[in-house]
């Protein structure tokens, strides 16, 4: 009965908070700084997999998995606030971090959707009509190489749409890419983007997300590994492109074959067992300088966050370090790893935010005027105070959020956000007599923020 009871307590209480929200959301036409909120769907909180989303005009879409571990997509009217959803095919198993899902629009308007298992067969779905989630169908791309998919992701070039992804697994998987002609998927090139191989060793990059510069290349930041232990990450390199086919040094020289960990521009070669992370973050200058942050073993093997960044050679700065040593070995989306945002840099003053285990997340800045850097692109996304959404019976939660890519006309911008339990090396979490809900957590709502611009 007191179970009931408190079960009650807290269904009257989401409603009370989410009517509260509503009502402050309504309030945009008397203050466009104000977002309107809109209540999308209900999400599997077993872990913190990441959901894709995008705005078009007077609509937003969001790819995500419903409460019952569900494919489903939703089309949210952002002047009336109206949500359509509908479910695809397919069941995830839930429990893996890497489960991210993808989203994209090609130059006519057609969604494709992307549900990630990790090193499994691709499971691809695209629209018939333009801005339609009601004619969704699963497809195969190029059928090759897709069998093993991990880390798919949309990039655009100017009108052309192309979709990189690993296949094979840590330590031991190359990368393609696949570019959308019309209607057909096909191989961009024969031979892998970033390769399997340095000379007779299996290896896997991880790269981060391309990031466009001043001229419209595209930036990658790549962390090295051996083996699938994060302890075999070994090596920082860089490389940029304007077409994805042609790869280049941050100087402009260029790289010949499939970029690997020999012929790509080495910004530190770390070494094995020194604390990398396969977690490095880039941003660009509006003059164009990659700037890289990632993090490692510092002298006194505490773990270090460290800038680099293209000024003739290759430097590197360490922004601070833990005040304890966090291990960095083992396999999966690992805990209690060291983590940072993307550096920014405005005025002169750079700034990224750190989060090491056992301590309180951090604004860390650096003097980008004596390093002689420009400034990065400023962010669009309106400065907001997210109110704080309730965690209750979630196991090491975790706040989320998907700030909507958007396409032409950008007239709303929106932010989706939802909570969940934190990464548990993709295994399935435990119910114990202190963690009653772990293994069956409750599911979250996930919100809307809708600002106009």
């Amino acid at each position: 009965m007191l179970e009931l009871q408190r079960t009650l307590l807290r269904f009257w209480k989401a409603i009370l908070v989410f009517a509260v929200l509503c009502v402050l959301g309504l309030a945009w036409a008397a203050d466009e700084k104000r977002p309107a909120i809109v209540l999308v769907d209900t999400v599997w909180t077993g872990t913190n997999s990441r959901f894709s989303s995008l705005t078009v005009g007077e609509r937003a879409f969001i790819v995500y998995y419903s409460a019952q571990r569900k494919f489903r997509v939703a089309s949210i009217d952002l002047v009336s606030g109206a949500v359509q959803r509908i479910e695809l095919p397919g069941r995830t198993p839930g429990w893996d971090s890497h489960d991210d899902t993808k989203l994209a629009l090609d130059d006519h308007e057609r969604l494709h959707v992307i549900f990630v298992n990790h090193a499994q067969p691709l499971k691809y779905f695209h629209s018939a009509s333009p801005l339609s989630i009601t004619d969704l169908s699963p497809a195969s791309m190029t059928g090759r190489n897709e069998g093993h998919v991990t880390y798919p992701s949309f990039q655009r070039l100017g009108k052309r749409l192309f979709m990189v992804f690993r296949n094979g697994v840590s330590g031991n998987g190359a990368w393609y890419a696949n570019v959308l002609n019309g209607r057909n998927w096909s191989r961009l090139s024969e031979a892998p983007l970033f390769s399997d191989r340095m000379e007779d060793k299996s290896v896997s990059a991880y790269p981060t997300p391309f990031v466009a510069g001043p001229n419209g290349e595209i930036n990658v930041a790549i962390v090295w590994r051996k083996t699938p232990d994060v302890a075999s990450n070994f090596r920082v390199c860089f490389v940029k492109s304007g077409d994805l086919a042609a790869w280049n040094r941050a100087n402009g020289d260029p790289l010949f074959g499939s970029i690997n960990p020999t012929n790509c521009d080495v910004v530190d070669d770390v070494g094995e067992g020194q604390g990398l992370v396969n977690n490095a973050q880039l941003n660009v200058t509006t003059e164009g300088t990659p700037l890289i942050v990632y993090t490692k073993f510092d002298e006194g093997r505490r773990n270090g966050i460290y800038l680099a960044y293209k000024m003739g050679g290759w430097r590197t700065v360490k922004l601070i370090s833990s005040s304890s040593s966090t291990d960095i070995v083992g396999r999966g989306s690992l805990p209690g790893l060291p983590s940072f945002s993307a550096p920014t840099i405005a005025g002169g003053v750079g700034k990224i935010r750190v989060n090491f285990p056992s301590e309180a997340a951090a604004d860390v800045s650096f003097n980008a005027s004596a390093l002689g850097l420009a400034d990065t692109k400023s962010n669009d996304v309106p400065r907001f105070q997210f109110p704080a959404i309730s965690t209750d019976d979630l196991s090491e939660p975790v706040t989320l959020s998907s700030v909507a890519e958007p396409y032409p006309p950008h007239r709303y911008d929106v932010v989706f956000r939802w909570v969940s339990q934190g990464p548990h090396s993709d295994i399935p979490r435990s119910c114990t007599d202190s963690q009653p809900h772990a293994c069956m957590p409750r599911p979250a709502q996930l919100l809307a923020y809708i600002f106009k611009r």
